[in-house]
């Protein structure tokens, strides 16, 4: 079992020299006793290793910055947090595993999240058999709250939501047909059929929907059907790895429908470099951007968690990296509007929170589903990925087609 340990005691002061470095830890804190335990099994190898690895260092940061503060505020005192970090190893079934061992044998009194809805689910299984909350910001299938786990609580928008401000965007600038390729798994399952579900509404007509296996390493043959159809917009439904198989495809093909939406892949910095040129004009619906005009008193504006990001790992921080920071966040204010760590005081003020935070508003409906906060959306230009609509109407409809033949 890969195992990797933050006891954070101090603030990250020092630009780091590559992404790939965590912060470095300090000594054990000799308040030891006073540690509160906050336990996470998240993907660092294995297939979502790329999204997990920016999850960790969103938790991280989190813990860092709350040590730095002198810890959470859990009545009339503060107390520091020991963030401990297992590799579920992108699989569902380690998760489970590993989630009880953070709670049995590490003793962690709260949970974060892992990345993907799958691992999700299978530690929120865990979560509620041992009545331990667990707050998350990267499991975003719609399953996961209709289970209405009671201990389970997300601060991002749910997949069902994710296409909604992009396709209405792209609508009011002349898109009037759509394709939508998605992985068979929960998550993408939700966020095609809510775009399937919302295209029609807005006079687009759709004109396939079609699935593809996990694990896929080649999809020409699927990019070819979509290319037989000739859509304005192409909606690719799949994690980091799946997102580069479309583009390239779509570049080999010679396809360039007016507009393609991934829903992962754009908001890593490593997915622009890999792709270079070919990534110009992508567009994919953003959970966070540091144009956001979001705040709070904790980590300040957006661009302020973005820079303080870069100043501690030596990169911009992903969508999944700010999720993760906003999951600490909404536990340490909960956890501070408590006055206490007891598990039913923090969950029920987990229920009635209302907050604004730099990564948007968080309010959770009876389902642990944050209802306050909406998607923006994002476009590759000029080789940054930049915020073109914040739920309103800036989007540039991609002219030329993004894909330079």
């Amino acid at each position: 079992m890969r195992v990797r340990v933050l006891w954070g005691v101090a603030w990250l002061g020092l630009v780091l020299g590559g992404c790939d470095q965590a912060p470095a830890a300090p000594p054990s804190d000799p308040r030891a006793a006073d540690e509160v335990v906050v336990g996470v099994a998240v993907s660092l190898t294995g297939t979502f290793a790329p999204e997990g690895l920016e999850v960790r260092r969103g938790y991280e940061l989190w813990a860092a910055h709350a040590n730095a503060r002198g810890g959470l505020v859990v009545g009339a005192r503060r107390q520091p947090v020991k963030l401990v970090i297992h590799d579920d190893e992108s699989d569902p079934t380690t998760a489970a595993r590993l989630v009880e061992h953070l709670i049995v044998h590490d003793k962690a009194r709260f949970l974060l999240g892992p990345y993907g809805s799958v691992q999700t689910k299978a530690a929120a299984l865990v979560a509620e058999q041992f009545d331990t909350v667990m707050v998350q910001g990267n499991g975003s299938a719609e399953n996961l709250f209709e289970r209405r786990f009671k201990n389970v609580f997300a601060v991002l928008t749910s997949a069902g939501h994710y296409t909604e401000s992009t396709l209405t965007a792209l609508a009011a600038r002349g898109a009037r047909t759509i394709a939508v390729a998605y992985e068979d798994s929960s998550a993408h399952a939700d966020i095609a059929r809510g775009a399937e579900r919302f295209a029609p509404s807005l006079g687009m007509r759709v004109v396939a929907v079609e699935a593809y296996p996990r694990g896929v390493a080649d999809v020409r043959d699927l990019m070819a059907r979509m290319q037989s159809l000739d859509p304005d917009v192409l909606v690719a439904c799949g994690y980091f790895n799946e997102s580069l198989l479309f583009v390239r495809a779509a570049r080999g093909l010679g396809f360039s429908p007016r507009a393609m939406v991934l829903t992962v892949g754009p908001s890593n910095p490593d997915f622009l470099a890999q792709l270079g040129g070919d990534a110009e004009g992508l567009i994919g619906p953003a959970q966070w951007h540091r144009a956001m005009a979001h705040r709070d008193p904790v980590f300040g504006s957006a661009q302020d968690y973005h820079d303080r990001f870069s100043a501690s790992f030596g990169c911009a921080p992903s969508y999944q990296a700010a999720a993760a920071t906003a999951a600490g966040l909404a536990l340490e204010l909960a956890i501070g509007r408590a006055g206490s760590l007891e598990i039913g005081a923090v969950r029920q003020a987990l229920r009635t929170l209302e907050a604004e935070t730099f990564f948007g508003p968080i309010g959770f409906d009876e389902a642990g589903r944050n209802i306050k906060k909406s998607m923006g959306t994002t476009q590759v230009r000029g080789g940054e990925l930049v915020l073109v609509d914040d739920g309103g109407s800036a989007l540039t409809y991609p002219k030329p087609p993004w894909i330079t033949r």
